[in-house]
């Protein structure tokens, strides 16, 4: 079965306000950007904005499994049903951290926001549904896990997400190359 491409003008409004999102979190803190001055940057009708998304957090959320499917394009070679192995953690760390420092002021932004907590929990769920997904998966292919899917799809986001999230909230943070390797030590361990 043929892949259906998405409709090219939902793809553009769908650029234009992650762009605009990114650029925004660059001058103001999470909780200030609103859907209103979204929609205008992005130079979007917020009728178009609501006809794609509930509210703002919708619109987050969609943003955030947009860049896990981009990531996953990057590292993930082939379908799900190829086994998930400790490579696969260590180059997702090293997507992840690398998209993240490309938007550095807009992660100190949101970081920086009241609604941050919000924010971070999103993240943190959207990757452990998705990592129970792909261990599942694994598991089905035949591949043995250290414990049953959910548990370890904790284990695996509170190991390498969590501690991202707090190098980024660090003002004391170790060099990127020491963050990693702690990462990959933890996903060596994981894999065992």
């Amino acid at each position: 079965m043929a892949e259906r491409k998405e409709d090219i003008r939902i793809v553009k409004t769908r650029k234009a306000l992650t762009d605009a999102f990114f650029d925004m979190l660059t001058e103001m803190p999470l909780d200030e950007v609103t859907v209103n001055d979204l929609c205008e940057r992005a130079d979007v009708r917020r009728a178009t904005f609501y006809k794609h998304f509930k509210d703002k957090m919708d619109f987050i959320t969609y943003l955030i499994k947009d860049i896990r499917a981009r990531f996953d394009r990057e590292v993930w070679q082939a379908d799900l049903k190829t086994t998930i192995t400790k490579e696969y953690y260590i180059q997702y760390a090293e997507a992840i951290i690398t998209y993240l420092l490309e938007r550095d002021a807009a992660i100190k932004n949101i970081i920086d926001s009241p609604v941050r907590s919000a924010f971070f929990d999103l993240f943190l769920h959207e990757n452990y549904e998705d990592t129970v997904r792909r261990l599942e998966a694994s598991e089905e292919f035949g591949v043995p896990l250290i414990a049953p899917p959910k548990i370890m799809a904790s284990m695996i986001v509170a190991g390498i997400a969590h501690p991202i999230i707090k190098w980024f909230d660090s003002d004391e943070r170790c060099s990127v190359d020491d963050l990693l390797k702690y990462i990959y030590r933890f996903i060596e361990k994981m894999f065992d």
